[in-house]
Parts: structure tokens; C-alpha cells; sequence
């Protein structure tokens, strides 16, 4: 580790580290959303659009460390399939909220001012860390849990403040570009899929290759290859097939054996 690092621990570095707490629903009263699991998106991001609602009769419970704030590094704590899923929060998802906070099984983690939160939540969703936290949970198969203690104690090793913010810049930066690389991946897949079909529909239309009147028509063609074939020349997707083209089933085209 460089000599200006440290190592030290996650709870060394909270003013703030703890799960949620359980609310009082009242859903009929869309005032104060509740930041649950499913908030934080399998796909990536945070969303309210599945949050539930508290009762606001009950709003004076919530003491304010317990409102979310843009820079909270938000952890999915219970359930298989879920648990460790590491997002960051921004204020800017809440719209017209006042505020959100969070249920029991979201552990919230909020630095010093003087840490990147930025830096600590690209260490907590690495891989050897994510890894880490699987390997430290707790309860059975069907409900694991994270307990809040094994955050307190991750080990962390810890660069100069200036350090973290290049660092997190540098992570953003290429997380953005794989993110872009992603989508553009989804794009191409869908348009080349695209010019498959066009392509296709070309060429049944006689427009992708010149067409040569000298060739062997394809009702000749099945003739010699099945006599037993009904040949036509259209079909309820194509009406106007090329010249010399004709319309036939697989069975009339293929051989083939039975399993045995």
C-alpha cells in the first residue's frame, strides 16, 4: 500500500452507520416514502416508484439522521438474491418528497465530510469486498443477513482525501463508458437484428441480388427433387414472389431420420 494510505475501518470513518428501522404504513397518504430494497434497482440506480408510504402520524419516530442525504451509501441487508446490493443515494431522486428514509433491511452509511463517499461506495461494491460480505452473513439460506457489524469492521485501506476524489473521478469515468458501451451493445443487437429482417425481405422480393431469367426456376428444382410436391407461387406473407421462385414446406425440401 502506498506510504501516505492508511488502514482503517468503515466505522472509523461513519457519523452515521445503521440500518433502517421498521415503519407504519399508511400507503393512502403519499407524503413520506420509505426507501426499501427494491429501491435499489437490480439493474443499477435507486428508484421511489415502488416505495411504500409512512403513516405521518407516526412521522416524530424518525429522528433526522434517519432522512437520507445525497452522498449515502445504501446496502441491501436481508435476503438472498439481494443482500449486498450497493447503491449511492442523491437527493435528486426524491422530486417533490420533502425526504425518504430508510426501512429495516437497508444498512445506510454516511462518512466525514473530509471522506469521498464516492471512493467508499467503489470499494464497498467491488468485487472482493461484495465477496467479502457474502462470505460474512448471517441466518439461513432463505434469509441471510447482513448485521451492521460487519460493516463497522470492514477493513478499509484509506488514501489521502485529494487521492480519493481522483480515484472515485477515475472509477466514474469508466464505469460511464462501460455503461455507454452497454447500451450501445443493446442497440446494435437490436439493429442488426433489424437489417437481418430487411435484409430477408429483400430478397424474397427479388431486390437483393439482380435476378437472371436463365436460372432453373425453383418449381423445376422441386420437381426433380420431390415430384410429390404442391407447388405454388404465393403465400399469405408474400404475395408477389420473384419469377421463378416458388413457395413449398420444409418436409418437401429435407430428409431426415426418426430417433431410434
Amino acid at each position: 500500500m502506498p506510504s501516505s494510505w492508511v488502514w482503517t475501518t468503515l466505522g472509523e470513518l461513519c457519523i452515521f452507520l445503521s440500518r433502517g428501522k421498521s415503519p407504519k404504513y399508511k400507503d393512502d397518504d403519499r407524503t413520506y416514502p420509505v426507501f426499501a430494497q427494491k429501491c435499489n434497482l437490480k439493474e443499477g440506480g435507486i428508484s421511489l416508484e415502488q416505495a411504500r408510504f409512512i403513516d405521518p402520524n407516526t412521522i416524530d419516530k424518525w429522528a433526522e439522521e434517519y432522512k437520507l442525504k445525497t452522498g449515502d451509501i445504501l446496502i441491501n441487508s436481508t435476503g438472498t438474491g439481494t443482500v449486498g446490493r450497493t447503491r449511492l443515494f442523491n437527493e435528486s431522486c426524491l422530486g417533490n418528497y420533502p425526504f425518504v428514509v430508510p426501512d429495516s433491511h437497508v444498512s445506510v452509511v454516511r462518512t466525514h465530510d473530509e471522506i469521498v463517499s464516492e471512493f467508499i461506495y467503489a470499494y464497498i461494491s467491488s468485487n472482493f469486498v461484495q465477496q467479502y460480505l457474502e462470505e460474512n452473513l448471517a441466518g439461513s439460506t432463505n434469509q441471510k443477513e447482513l448485521y451492521i457489524g460487519v460493516l463497522d469492521s470492514l477493513n478499509i485501506p484509506l488514501p489521502p482525501c485529494k487521492e480519493q476524489k481522483r480515484i472515485a473521478d477515475e472509477i466514474g469515468k469508466w464505469s460511464n463508458l462501460s455503461y455507454k458501451i452497454d447500451v450501445d451493445r443493446v442497440h446494435l443487437t437490436h439493429t442488426i437484428k433489424q437489417v437481418k429482417n430487411k435484409i430477408l425481405d429483400l430478397a424474397i422480393h427479388g431486390k437483393l441480388v439482380p435476378q437472371d431469367p436463365t436460372d432453373e426456376p425453383a418449381a423445376e428444382l422441386l420437381k426433380r427433387i420431390n415430384p410429390k410436391t404442391e407447388i405454388t407461387s404465393d403465400n399469405g406473407h408474400y404475395q408477389k414472389l420473384p419469377e421463378g421462385w416458388a413457395v413449398c414446406q420444409l418436409d418437401n425440401i429435407v430428409s431426415y431420420e426418426q430417433p431410434t
